[in-house]
């Protein structure tokens, strides 16, 4: 399996995740954002519950009827 680095960023109107190198991510971000944190998953569903985890919002649980999909060394850096 493929694991993915993503990216936590933080600032002033909250916090946002990223897988990194999703396109465009960082433009979307207010300037005062900063990198709080790295981490790894295997799919999507993995990164939402870590990143739920490590910053402290309870469980993440995954909305029904969707699939998770993991990620494949095919996959583009386009994850929006």
């Amino acid at each position: 399996m493929v694991r993915r680095v993503h990216e936590v960023w933080a600032g002033k109107g909250g916090a946002a995740m990223f897988a990194r190198g999703a396109k465009n991510a960082r433009e979307t971000l207010p300037e005062d954002y900063q990198l709080v944190r790295t981490f790894e998953a295997e799919s999507r569903f993995e990164a939402f519950r870590t990143h739920y985890r490590l910053m402290g919002f309870g469980e993440w649980r995954e909305p029904e009827g969707v699939a998770d999909l993991s990620y494949t060394g095919d996959d583009e850096h386009d994850f929006s």
